[in-house]
């Protein structure tokens, strides 16, 4: 919490206190009211980095549901358009081949540690973890890639206060969150960088950044563009399971598909998007993009002028486009069952610790929407979702498909079906509309299959009690 209150009393004074005064907060209204509209989108893109930076420093974690995701993504074959033998047979290899060590050695050593951290205790021995069933190369791994010495981390934080505000410093933390006390002994600094060091995002970039510069046609950037498709192909899954759920969802259809539909006759394949749900005239068109925010943004460091750059780079002149372009193609050809005068919700998937569907930053992609206004009237601006969002979806439908309701309407209308005006997240809607957020089978199918993994390798190492 006194994190949360120091970064909001930096946005806002106001907001760190528990009574303001109600003149200063009228006076604070009566100075928003008075914006101009560049004035307001200029506050709205700020509050958009401020928030965003705030969410995923201080966002709870929960380990079954990122072990379940990382199974998913990390222990699968890659796509069957991976072909660099550099990157092994899945990412699991990629991260042996990168870093001399089987990856779930590692996730043994981070098991046992998460247990001591659970249990209360936040000192952690070598022989502890030796005797617990984590290899000697493991606990060395983590020792000399996870934790710092109080000098390493001093010069590390001073460098980093260098750069900017550090309210919500947190890189450094996760690749490091353990304080090295002397060979042989670390002090776990906060449970929810250690999940997600081991088991987490921290995993690709651990993997990226040990197989070197990332040049073009290097190992680094043919691992990259294997993730892409491996991302891509889990929002995809999650997908098809979703439609399974629905009466209302006739099919899913790929990004090879639409391209083989409506490429021209002189063979030109057409700018369309990854996935796209159809159900009746409700087109739920569907980008996803394995886009990582950098570190500078992801900790507040970035300007407004980055954060503008990042989105309409990344977003706006891409996947907003393709979006775009494969709702024309649809309006045109009602291709694959759409019904006459079709609507369009749009989404574009994100991974965990990508951008978040928070209300400042939707209601700066609405600002940002020019593009779809040639469709006014059939299509919305468009949205994020995590990964957890889109699993979050898997299992509503899950427990809707046992009732009259249809997971198709909440993926339709969810952005409408808030109670006011000013637009919330998913998790903030279904909280506001007294729905749960239940766990898909497939997700603790997942996880228990990892754990199974994990204790048949702890059962191997370590050393006899």
């Amino acid at each position: 919490m006194s994190i949360t209150t120091e970064h909001v009393s930096v946005q806002n004074a106001l907001d760190s206190m528990a009574n303001p005064d109600p003149a200063d907060v009228g006076a604070y209204i009566a100075e928003i009211e008075a914006y101009t509209s560049d004035e307001t989108i200029a506050a709205i893109r700020q509050h958009a980095l401020d928030d965003m930076a705030n969410f995923l420093s201080n966002e709870p974690v929960k380990i079954e549901l990122i072990k379940a995701l990382t199974y998913d993504l990390w222990f699968r074959p890659w796509p069957a358009r991976v072909s660099d033998a550099r990157v092994g047979a899945n990412p699991a290899e990629a991260f042996e081949l990168a870093n001399g060590i089987p990856l779930l050695d590692v996730m043994v050593a981070g098991q046992i540690i998460s247990e001591i951290v659970s249990s209360g205790r936040f000192v952690v021995r070598r022989s502890d973890l030796v005797r617990a069933g984590a290899t000697e190369c493991a606990v060395e791994f983590v020792l000399k890639n996870m934790a710092y010495s109080a000098n390493d981390y001093a010069r590390r934080l001073r460098r980093d206060r260098e750069q900017g505000p550090v309210t919500n410093q947190r890189y450094v933390f996760t690749e490091r969150p353990f304080l090295r006390d002397d060979d042989d002994t670390v002090f776990a600094l906060r449970y929810q960088w250690i999940v997600d060091r081991f088991f987490g995002s921290q995993l690709y970039w651990q993997t990226f950044f040990s197989f070197g510069p990332a040049k073009p046609g290097s190992a680094a950037e043919a691992f990259s563009l294997a993730m892409n498709y491996a991302f891509e192909r889990v929002a995809g899954d999650i997908l098809g399971r979703i439609a399974s759920y629905s009466s209302k969802i006739s099919r899913v259809v790929y990004e090879s598909e639409m391209r083989e539909e409506w490429s021209s006759t002189k063979g030109e394949a057409p700018s369309v998007c990854d996935f796209l749900l159809v159900a009746g005239r409700a087109c739920i068109l569907i980008d996803a993009t394995n886009h990582h925010l950098s570190a500078r943004l992801a900790q507040g460091l970035a300007d407004v002028s980055a954060y503008d750059k990042d989105m309409d780079t990344s977003f706006v002149e891409s996947k907003f486009n393709q979006i775009l372009s494969t709702a024309r193609l649809i309006r045109e050809h009602l291709s694959f069952g759409v019904e006459a005068n079709p609507v369009f919700i749009p989404y574009v998937v994100v991974p965990n610790n990508g951008l978040a569907n928070i209300t400042s930053v939707r209601l700066d992609w609405i600002t940002r929407s020019a593009p779809f206004e040639e469709l006014r009237g059939s299509a919305r601006a468009p949205v994020p979702l995590r990964l957890s969002d889109l699993a979050l979806f898997e299992g509503l439908g899950e427990a809707f498909s046992a009732t009259p309701r249809d997971i198709a309407d909440l993926l339709g209308s969810w952005t409408t079906l808030q109670p006011g005006p000013v637009p919330v997240s998913l998790r903030e809607l279904l909280d506001q509309l007294g729905l749960p957020a239940p766990i898909p089978r497939s997700m603790l199918r997942d996880q228990a299959v990892l754990d199974a993994l994990i204790q048949e390798r702890r059962s191997e190492g370590g050393l006899p009690d």
